[in-house]
């Protein structure tokens, strides 16, 4: 066994404890020319490696570059591709694609030359080339084909035990599945991991790109202050970093919370540090894009003097770069938006054209379309509130179904379904009320299925309120109460200022139901087995009757229709069906946590086979399935409705802590 020089234990001990600034001036302190070749190539990945990880990429690059020469001079492969690789993670963070990207085809090109592909060393080298391939996808905005790359990678860099190797992976895939905003939950998942090894390995840069990932992740979901938490953090990293772009960028993250929890002077002075950023560095597009948050918050504010400051630094910055399409899009967006606020009949005239003439632009990005949408439905809404014209709500509809679409397609998902909330309480309106639960309905699937649970409650919540208060809105049809009292009644403006800038719901927390009762019916509405959970009911034979009875009211509509509730009285009814069987679930209160309950009892159920055969066996014997003759399945249904014992949501139990 070769016994490795004191140098080399000592270098590999720093960079392995991560302090990467001693590791390279102890290797700045020696002369490599005391070394054999080989350890001198060896010497050299260790100072590009050092330099990279303390972010000095050009210096990381020069000596990265010096390194592949002699490499290649004697024929070692395997070093020249690890050269090479340093100078690809390099430029990748220098944002030079087109130079990384031929560098990548240059080491692909290599690794075919190599013959043992079995080899640690091999596999080491094509699992890392896979992931730059994953990254440079990343940037270039090729997704999915980044997170398949990036998955490829992770595989063989966890079968290799590489923590390295493992990190950068992480940090690709969490990246990706937060920008595609689909899968927020398994965002989380992949940014945690990544965060312990960052932290283990003292990767300052993937720290500061995966908590600023981890602050996106929870500001999406509405959990404002753990976003603030992560986004503090990823600051005070770009801070020591001096990273002023990404300081900038990160001080217009926090600030639009901050916008979003109402607390606009946090916000404003925020805005202002990250402008001053922006015009250090001269960046024009963040100038603007800053100046027209600023605008909107003093409008917000009540400050129009200020709004109309911001505005009019906005316009010279358009002025002067009046081809600049994105500029022009901010300015116009941002002329409406105060025009708007005006209410001089000329002005919001003024603001209504520019308004959908933008959203008749073909190449408006879709976060700029999105809040163009949002304003003129806020316009034609205020317009419906002054003048009680019905008519303009079907002008409005066409709207909302573009920004339902236009918001699908960029993934925002909050939107989305904020937007259908909005357009089930139009639906009440014109006393449409099935229409109106299914929208809500799902409206609460698409917040739940994308990760948004705590925008599922208040959804729900919504849907609760309307089951509840359904008598009153069909009175009000039969009575005509004024279209401004109903409008009022349905909380429209509450609505319209979700969309824009009211999206903190850290004051929400999901509530306990009190469980009335459990059924479940075969085929045809024979009893399976049933459970009563309080005296009263054990007790009177009456109030269970009345409920079967109502069952035969109820059912057919609800399954019919697709919805999921209907209230029975003072108490709320959930229904959820697996293979032939219905279950409903009776109690009181709030149906988010109730309906989770009894998904995570069905789920139970189907994903096991002792459990299925228990009802399945039902049709065989037309037994009564008496939960004291089945352990399990007593054991599951006390964990979940008695005990509460299974967790229904990580989330919920995170914020109950």
């Amino acid at each position: 066994m070769t016994k490795k020089n004191p140098e080399m234990v000592q270098i590999e001990s720093l960079i392995d404890a991560g302090n990467y600034d001693k590791a390279y001036k102890f290797l700045n302190s020696l002369n490599f020319e005391n070394f054999e070749e080989n350890t001198q190539l060896i010497l050299y990945r260790f100072m590009s490696f050092a330099l990279r990880k303390l972010s000095r990429n050009k210096e990381s690059i020069a000596i990265a570059d010096l390194g592949f020469k002699k490499s290649n001079e004697i024929g070692n492969i395997l070093l020249a591709v690890d050269f090479l690789n340093l100078q690809i993670i390099s430029y990748i963070w220098m944002y030079r694609l087109r130079k990384a990207s031929k560098l990548i085809n240059k080491v692909t090109n290599l690794l075919s030359t190599i013959k043992e592909k079995d080899s640690e060393d091999f596999k080491k080298r094509f699992a890392t080339i896979v992931q730059r391939k994953g990254a440079l996808n990343w940037l270039n905005g090729n997704v999915n084909m980044a997170v398949e790359l990036c998955e490829e990678s992770l595989k063989i860099q966890e079968e290799l035990g590489n923590e390295e190797g493992i990190m950068e992976c992480l940090l690709i895939i969490g990246l990706c599945y937060t920008s595609l905003r689909t899968r927020l939950d398994e965002a989380i998942e992949y940014a945690q991991r990544c965060q312990s090894l960052a932290v283990e390995i003292n990767d300052k840069e993937t720290l500061l790109m995966n908590q600023n990932t981890l602050g996106k992740i929870f500001s999406l979901k509405g959990l404002y202050n753990k976003a603030l938490y992560y986004l503090n953090q990823a600051l005070s990293i770009a801070e020591n970093l001096k990273r002023k772009l990404i300081i900038s960028a990160i001080f217009n993250n926090i600030a639009i919370i901050y916008h979003h929890k109402g607390e606009f002077d946090k916000a404003i002075s925020t805005f202002e540090k990250a402008l001053v950023l922006a015009q250090e560095i001269k960046n024009k597009v963040t100038q603007c894009i800053i100046c027209g948050n600023l605008e909107e918050v003093y409008l917000l504010k009540g400050d129009i003097n200020q709004s109309k400051f911001y505005f009019l630094e906005l316009e010279k910055i358009y002025n002067e770069k009046s081809d600049n399409k994105k500029i022009e899009y901010v300015y116009r967006i941002n002329k409406a938006l105060l025009l708007k606020e005006n209410k001089r009949i000329h002005d919001t005239a003024e603001a209504e054209q520019i308004l959908k003439e933008l959203v008749q632009e073909e190449d408006l990005q879709a976060d700029t379309l999105i809040q163009a949408l949002i304003l003129l439905c806020d316009l034609l809404m205020e317009e419906i509130y002054q003048t009680e014209n019905l008519e303009i709500v079907e002008e409005i509809k066409p709207y909302i179904n573009q920004l339902i679409k236009i918001s699908k397609l960029s993934n925002s998902y909050w939107v989305v379904a904020e937007t259908y909330t909005l357009l089930a309480k139009l639906k009440l309106l014109d006393s449409n009320f099935k229409e109106a639960k299914k929208l809500l309905k799902r409206a609460q699937n698409i917040a739940d299925n994308k990760g948004m649970h705590l925008l599922g409650v208040k959804i729900s919540a919504e849907h609760d309120k309307l089951l509840n208060q359904l008598n009153l809105w069909k009175r009000m049809g039969i009575e005509n109460i004024t279209l401004k009292q109903r409008l009022k009644f349905a909380d429209m403006n509450d609505q319209i200022e979700r969309l824009i800038w009211k999206r903190d719901l850290s004051s929400i927390k999901p509530s306990e139901e009190d469980p009335i009762l459990l059924l479940v019916l075969a085929k045809g509405g024979t009893p399976v087995l049933s459970h009563i959970f309080t005296e009263e009911w054990s007790h009177d034979d009456d109030l269970v009757g009345g409920f079967l009875s109502a069952l035969d009211s109820f059912i057919g509509e609800l399954f019919s229709e697709g919805l999921d509730r209907a209230v029975f009285g003072k108490y709320m009814v959930i229904v959820k069906s697996f293979n032939s069987f219905s279950i409903f679930y009776l109690f009181k209160g709030q149906s988010y946590m109730a309906t989770k309950r009894l998904d995570k009892f069905v789920e139970n159920i189907v994903n096991s086979k002792e459990l299925k055969r228990i009802f399945d066996r039902f049709y065989e014997n037309h037994v009564f399935v008496e939960l004291k003759k089945y352990p399990h399945l007593e054991r599951i249904f006390n964990e979940i409705f008695i005990e509460r014992s299974q967790l229904l949501i990580k989330e919920f139990d995170s914020l109950r802590l």
